[in-house]
């Protein structure tokens, strides 16, 4: 996930110092402004990878609600341990990447997570993973033959569920988010190293199926990470997204983090935000958007937020005076410390309200405070959500702030809020639910089907919101 799509404070780290013992049998303990991690040191010294380790644990411990509770910080402790001791004696770069990794993704928050350098080497194939498994996605010295949409059925010798259970270990957020960020880390040299399915000449085995069902297999080798990623890549990939994953295809936003359209012979106008960001500008085009709705008398609102990694929850708040909302609901934020913050939402400030139908478009690229976007609209009955269910919580952490790891090239990200509705109705649940689920399937993309545009085709003399396209899309997830 681009990471500076998130509302992340860069800071200094809070004066924390390396603590380690010189015995050679000491049990050593890093301690880092309170938070203490025990490292259990077989030789000499502490490692420096332990200290780097260490040092992330420490961050999460001294910052991550879901840890304030005495018992759920110590068995993050001895995990901890578990994780650190393993930098002993130093291992291979791409082991310590993910071990930092790991942990991270102990905490099952999107919020929290390390931020790692580039891989040198890349695999040229893109991957993406639909609702019901993994396709390729040509890229420039892409092994000839690979057609867009074939089916990943083993990476080495791992098949798809063996990778969905590897990646558990080693990819953070819930399991929609970390099916979309499997895809874009994938093709990674140190992630398949981490794998453990590189060869030891450098190629990786894929097992691929067509379409007609025919299996075959390719070999490429990791190449330079500047030969694959370039620019034709970022367009193959853009055209790909827009082909299959987004309503309407994808405008043009002269860099912009939003766009729109009205579509008048289908009854719909589309509001694209790819980003949280607030800005006078935005609020201009909302205002543009919805007076050009009125002027089309379009009966059907779509708010796409999927792929929106965040940003400022607040900008909801540009929306929301365009839409009827007699007695909004409103968040809480709590931090680590139990201190509670009152986030009021904005009463409609426009005498030109819109009271047609709204919807909001998510996928598990729908994260942090594009969930809260999302789920205010649907929690006040503005709006009802389609797509995919979302990459992250609604009662979410919020406030991530950045902190470089000494000795290294590392950054961990940690949060030190927590988001919770009004009602303080807390939820285990991982994710957002749309209210109409419509899937990108394998067979989806080998046809060149686009679930949205199909749902959004039956807008067209829609009778109310969502609901023969509610059964139709049921249908289709069973």
């Amino acid at each position: 996930m681009d990471q500076m799509a998130w509302e992340v404070m860069a800071t200094t780290g809070r004066g924390r110092s390396v603590a380690a013992a010189a015995s050679l049998a000491a049990l050593v303990v890093a301690s880092f402004g309170g938070a203490t991690v025990h490292v259990s040191a077989s030789a000499g010294v502490v490692t420096a990878q332990q200290k780097q380790l260490a040092y992330i644990a420490s961050t999460f411990e001294e910052n991550q609600p879901q840890l304030a509770q005495p018992a759920a910080l110590h068995a993050y402790e001895r995990f901890a341990r578990r994780v650190v001791a393993q930098a002993n004696p130093p291992v291979p770069k791409w082991k310590l990447l993910m071990l930092a990794d790991e942990l991270a993704a102990r905490l099952h928050d999107q919020h929290a997570y390390v931020m790692l350098p580039t891989s040198a080497k890349t695999l040229p194939v893109g991957f993406y993973w639909a609702s019901d498994g993994i396709v390729v996605v040509p890229v420039p010295h892409a092994p000839r033959g690979l057609t867009v949409g074939d089916r990943v059925v083993r990476v080495g010798n791992l098949t798809v569920a063996d990778l969905k259970r590897r990646i558990a270990d080693l990819l953070n957020g819930n399991a929609e988010l970390r099916r979309f960020e499997a895809g874009n880390d994938l093709p990674d040299g140190d992630f398949l190293h981490a794998l453990g399915v590189v060869a030891p000449d450098g190629t990786v085995k894929l097992t691929l199926r067509r379409a007609s069902g025919k299996e075959y297999t390719v070999r490429p080798r990791l190449l330079p990470m500047r030969e694959v990623r370039t620019a034709a890549t970022a367009r193959l990939s853009a055209a790909f997204a827009a082909r299959y994953l987004s309503l309407d295809g994808l405008p043009s936003t002269d860099g912009r983090a939003y766009a729109w359209r009205v579509v008048p012979r289908q009854h719909y106008g589309v509001f694209w935000l790819s980003q949280c960001t607030p800005s006078r500008e935005l609020n201009q085009s909302i205002g543009r958007f919805f007076a050009q709705v009125e002027a089309d008398h379009i009966q059907n609102v779509v708010l796409d937020v999927d792929f929106n990694p965040g940003g400022m929850g607040t900008i909801v708040n540009a929306f929301l005076r365009y839409l009827p909302m007699p007695s909004a609901k409103g968040y809480y934020t709590l931090d680590s410390f139990g201190d509670t913050t009152y986030l009021k939402l904005p009463h409609p400030a426009t005498p030109a309200v819109y009271r047609g139908k709204v919807y909001v478009l998510t996928n598990w690229g729908t994260c942090s405070a594009a969930v809260l976007f999302a789920d205010i609209l649907a929690t006040n009955g503005l709006a009802t959500t389609v797509g995919q269910p979302t990459g992250g919580n609604p009662e979410a952490t919020s406030n991530p702030q950045s902190f470089p790891v000494p000795g290294g090239s590392l950054t961990v990200v940690s949060a030190n809020m927590r988001l919770l509705d009004s009602a303080l109705n807390q939820t285990d649940s991982p994710t957002l639910r749309p209210e109409v689920y419509a899937p990108v399937t394998v067979e989806d993309i080998q046809r060149g089907v686009n679930p949205l545009d199909q749902w959004a085709a039956s807008l067209v003399g829609a009778a109310p919101a969502g609901s023969a396209t509610r059964s139709k899309m049921a249908a289709k997830s069973k």
